[in-house]
């Protein structure tokens, strides 16, 4: 998994700061890049064949397509799929949350 994190870092031109994993027992795991510019998280569920990403910049030229295709050759994927959601704050199309002090609740 680092190899797959720091490849799709490297390729995309973002700088990897930190990594992270987690073994799952019986299996899968999450890996956690911490970047420069956010985070890229690839988590697994073997028992499915399936390896999710989520990889969030805020560098407007990251190179997300060259990511996947560095991801896909690290983990030898047969099938990738992906979708770019932008994240921008559009306050019109938020739902707000309103944080109300209750007591017992600091």
């Amino acid at each position: 998994m680092f190899q797959a994190l720091h490849t799709a870092a490297h390729r995309s031109g973002v700088k990897a700061v930190k990594y992270s994993t987690h073994q799952f027992k019986p299996q899968g795991v999450t890996a956690t890049a911490i970047i420069a510019e956010s985070h890229i998280t690839i988590s697994t569920w073997p028992e499915n064949g399936d390896a999710y990403v989520d990889f969030f910049s805020c560098k407007e030229d990251t190179d997300f397509e060259v990511a996947a295709a560095a991801i896909c050759g690290v983990l030898r994927a047969k099938t990738f799929y992906y979708r770019v959601v932008n994240r921008e704050p559009d306050e019109s199309k938020m739902i707000p949350f309103i944080c109300e002090r209750t007591a017992g609740n600091g």
